[in-house]
């Protein structure tokens, strides 16, 4: 589903990525480790387009996609960010809302001579913005503006909206953090759920104890290397990983 080739990235005199290789396959819940600038972040940003590389491919569902800008990269791609990307003028549901395909746009002549198709079209992104946040017990804030929403819950409005896309990869940076223990639970669950559905969904995790709990591969990066793969037991027990958190 989605392969990596030889990326490698630079930030002045800092090699953030170096040759990174590793392909990752439809089902896979993979969590991505590693100290604090050890390249997560700028691995996910850099298979999105965001940011520009020094080399390497990025290969999505068979297809080069290293050329194409954020936008088409993002018809299978879906993302979070550390930074939380809500629209402060927009509801939890209408935030969800902007993630779902089969938009009908806001054209003039839609919304005055085929009003009944947009209104119906409206109820369905609705329903489905509304049963997103439901699985998160978030429905009954499906009217409030994220200013008025928890930390915690911003974050479960965001990460609603990405699993509510479709796309088949889901890239998830730090999708546990600022949540309680219940919440960490419901969201493992449903992260397990959506890769257990064929979707690959990788996501950037601190609390080694979380990722043992929830991946089923785990990646591990020190200093844009890959220096474990494999099933969280064997790369959380890898003296490369100790000695990369211990440095």
């Amino acid at each position: 589903m989605l392969r990596i080739e030889g990326l490698s990235k630079s930030f002045g005199g800092n090699r953030a990525l170096r040759h990174l290789t590793v392909s990752l396959e439809a089902g896979q819940l993979v969590a991505l480790i590693g100290p604090n600038g050890s390249g997560k972040t700028t691995l996910l940003d850099a298979v999105c387009g965001l940011i520009p590389v020094d080399g390497g491919q990025v290969v999505i569902a068979g297809a080069d996609a290293s050329a194409l800008p954020p936008w088409r990269r993002a018809l299978w791609l879906a993302r979070t960010f550390q930074t939380l990307k809500l629209t402060a003028s927009l509801s939890a549901e209408e935030n969800v809302m902007l993630h779902l395909q089969g938009q009908h746009g806001t054209r003039l002549v839609d919304a005055a001579f085929r009003w009944r198709r947009w209104m119906s079209r409206d109820d369905t992104l609705r329903r489905a913005a509304r049963n997103a946040l439901a699985a998160f017990e978030l429905d009954e804030h499906a009217a409030t503006t994220p200013d008025r929403l928890s930390y915690g819950q911003q974050k479960l409005v965001s990460l609603a909206g990405v699993l509510a896309s479709g796309r088949p990869i889901a890239l998830l940076d730090e999708p546990f953090t600022g949540l309680d223990l219940t919440r960490v639970s419901a969201v493992a669950q449903r992260l397990r759920a959506e890769a257990d559905g064929g979707r690959t969904v990788v996501f950037v995790e601190h609390n080694l104890g979380v990722v043992a709990d929830t991946a089923s591969r785990a990646l591990a990066l020190d200093n844009g290397v890959l220096i474990a793969d494999g099933r969280p037991a064997d790369v959380l027990a890898s003296d490369r990983l100790t000695a990369a958190y211990l440095k």
